[in-house]
């Protein structure tokens, strides 16, 4: 495992920003490009533990490391249900755009039909900004295990999107996913 036998899975006190940086890509790409099991279930409780804190009482409090994004995404790619609920309460409920966009991105990690669904129906409840809907769905479309159901649902879904977020970003859902 290149990424923990690299960097390690925390800083440590005096770090140099190259090793946090590294130990970053090394974890993205382990994960999230290689789907390295053994990363993946090493960084998913990590993400898990995230999302406990930012759905739960002490989310103020919540300050990202280097891996917080890729921890996340570990955690909502073999997380289900459960992993999908607390990232979606914790959305709903920060108005720290970082936190939001973090969390809104790693929404595409999840593959499985039921989180799907919770998913797609909290992107049309309202509770995603113009630009974070975009986020999501750009990420969404960039991930072949999730393409096929996020066209589909697209299109069906394309008047309530467009109503959803404007006539202004209408053209950039067109221009962005099409």
């Amino acid at each position: 495992m290149l990424f923990r036998s690299r960097t390690g899975t925390s800083a440590r006190p005096g770090e140099r920003a190259s090793a946090t940086l590294l130990r970053a890509a090394l974890a993205r790409w382990s994960a999230q490009i290689a789907e390295d099991t053994q990363t993946l279930g090493l960084i998913a409780p990590l993400g898990m533990s995230t999302l406990r804190t930012l759905s739960g009482p002490q989310a103020d409090t919540f300050v990202q490391t280097d891996l917080t994004p890729v921890s996340v995404w570990a955690a909502l790619r073999s997380g289900g249900k459960e992993a999908t609920t607390m990232a979606l309460n914790a959305i709903a409920a920060s108005r720290d755009a970082e936190v939001r966009n973090t969390l809104i991105r790693a929404l595409a990690a999840a593959k499985d039909d039921a989180s799907q669904v919770l998913i797609r129906e909290f992107a049309l409840s309202g509770s995603l900004r113009a630009r974070e809907m975009l986020n999501w769905l750009r990420e969404e479309f960039a991930d072949p295990s999730t393409r096929g159901g996020t066209w589909s649902w697209f299109r069906k879904s394309y008047p309530a999107l467009a109503e959803r977020m404007g006539k202004a970003a209408e053209t950039q859902i067109v221009r962005a996913h099409v």
